[in-house]
């Protein structure tokens, strides 16, 4: 019986605790879960360390905009700002109105500002790429952008805005910042200002009209007061008087008179903070029996803290034409037009203006250099005379014309192609108001053929982040085609009291419509006046 016990036992015994091992399964098994937990636990590693490499890259960005902007700050303002032909090719630069500007919240945002350019700009290149050791063997590329901030002047405040973008494993990133940097004066307090026209610098008046103009002193040094003096050629005598705060002349608001502050004698602008800007007009009440006559009036601003320094002084020259009757402007032709040009064949409108106002003529400019043959979306307009001094080809020479900028058929006054019009624009520096009969002169030619056009007088006013474009006049243009030249035409537009505020623009527009035959335009050269005559408080 102990030894039935016994066996029972031992065999009890081997079933529950033998040294059999594992089977080949469970091997298998064990090696699979083993494989899985290391698999996940490298996905966690590489994860780790690909977000402490972006860290670090991020990081890195910061750092170099950081060193940009510090690199840039140092700078006069003056000098702090974009270079136009270092801009092209760029994504990031759009048109807004005619001028350049980004978009600096980046792609995704919609804060536009317009881009600060100037060719003594000192930003340029404006996109640079860094990639050494200290970056982690990170290329970066940086793209610099000089803006106006939304409603500051450019004089005192400008923003610097900086992308940096690179490329690692998970794709592109890019990181910006920006920084406001205002004027100021680093060193010793020498004089440090801007003396800048307030207005049109030539103005034309009837005899017994009050003449006038506007100056504006910007001070971007120590408080200073400064001298100001006055010199016609004509032995004129001027009276100098504070601009109520409208930058618009008014003989009701505008009264307050320069005095002598600092007791030496001439009259000055007062103690000006630094940052701040003072602006004065100076006018004379012409003499009602005056003759027809143009001289010139310089104004100098003086420092009177150092007026011996190498940066005490500034000066501005203005034109004043008295003329006997209405004013009005005669563009002519000249012996440089071809002897198959016609002028006007009906009476000429002019312009005019309520007396004591101002009639300002802006040319017509090409903007590119003579000869070039690209079809130039923006033109632009101002006070200078015309650039050229023969007519060349100033758009894609084709319907064949061999001179002048060639307009084709299917325009509108919202074209986006720029060989279906021709456009013009000038921006006030300070706020207008546009008031009696305005003149816009040019020349167009059908090639011997009868033609059609539009002529469209347009202004942008800022609304907002943009500008809104308003037709202010509109006129159909007939060509009988009898000229075999160009043929000058001269078109009266009627302004009632347009109010323009700092920034704005006018515009002229002309183009061809549908179904018309091809034109071709001069303008900017001797014999071939194109301007906008606008008459303007």
């Amino acid at each position: 019986m102990r030894t039935v016990r016994a066996a029972w036992r031992a065999r009890r015994t081997r079933a529950q605790g033998g040294d059999e091992g594992f089977t080949l399964v469970e091997a298998v098994v064990a090696l699979l879960v083993l494989a899985l937990i290391f698999t996940a636990l490298a996905a966690v590693s590489v994860s780790a360390i690909r977000a402490s490499l972006f860290s670090r890259q991020n990081q890195q960005a910061a750092d170099l905009i950081g060193q940009r902007i510090e690199q840039l700050r140092p700078l006069s303002l003056d000098k702090l700002a974009n270079v136009s032909a270092d801009l092209t090719g760029d994504p990031r630069v759009q048109n807004c109105s005619g001028a350049p500007c980004v978009n600096i919240d980046g792609a995704s945002g919609t804060s536009l500002e317009d881009l600060v350019v100037d060719s003594a700009g000192a930003v340029t290149p404006h996109i640079t790429t860094v990639q050494s050791s200290t970056t982690n063997n990170t290329s970066y590329t940086l793209a610099t952008y000089v803006t106006v901030p939304s409603g500051q002047d450019p004089h005192y405040q400008r923003r610097v805005t900086v992308f940096a973008t690179w490329t690692n494993t998970s794709g592109t990133h890019t990181r910006s910042d920006s920084t406001i940097i205002s004027y100021g004066k680093r060193g010793l307090p020498l004089p440090y200002f801007k003396f800048v026209p307030m207005g049109p610098t030539s103005s034309t008046v009837n005899p017994g009209a009050r003449i006038h103009f506007g100056f504006t002193l910007i001070n971007q040094g120590a408080p200073d007061h400064w001298n100001i003096t006055a010199s016609d050629s004509a032995g004129h005598s001027w009276t100098f008087v504070f601009d109520d705060g409208s930058k618009t002349y008014s003989s009701a608001s505008d009264t307050t008179a320069l005095t002598d502050t600092t007791s030496d004698g001439i009259i000055d602008t007062g103690l000006v903070q630094p940052g701040t800007s003072v602006s004065f007009w100076a006018y004379r009440d012409v003499e009602s029996d005056a003759p027809n006559s143009t001289s010139t009036l310089t104004v100098t601003a003086t420092s009177v803290g150092q007026p011996t320094a190498s940066t005490a002084t500034a000066s501005l020259t203005d034109t004043a034409t008295v003329v006997s009757g209405v004013i009005s402007s005669t563009p002519t032709a000249t012996a440089s037009t071809s002897a198959a040009d016609c002028a006007m064949s009906s009476p000429e409108p002019t312009a005019s203006a309520p007396v004591g106002d101002d009639l300002v003529q802006y040319t017509l400019h090409n903007l590119q250099p003579p000869g070039d043959t690209t079809a130039q979306v923006q033109l632009g307009m101002d006070t200078s005379a015309p650039s050229a001094s023969t007519l060349f080809n100033y758009s894609t020479n084709v319907a064949g014309f061999t001179s002048g900028r060639t307009v084709l058929a299917g325009g509108s006054s919202t074209s986006t192609d720029p060989s279906n019009y021709v456009d013009w624009r000038y921006q006030f520096a300070a706020p207008r108001t546009l008031s009696g009969a305005a003149t816009l002169s040019f020349w167009v030619s059908s090639n011997g053929q009868p033609g059609s056009m539009t002529a469209t007088i347009y202004t942008l006013t800022k609304s907002g982040g943009s500008y809104v474009p308003t037709t202010i006049y509109t006129s159909a243009v007939s060509l009988t085609g009898s000229c075999a030249g160009y043929q000058q035409v001269v078109l009266a537009v009627p302004i009632s009291a347009l109010s323009l505020k700092n920034n704005d623009y006018i515009g002229v527009r002309l183009f061809v419509p549908a179904g018309a035959v091809a034109l071709s335009f001069a303008y900017d050269t001797a014999g071939y006046d194109s301007n906008l005559v606008l008459p303007q408080e």
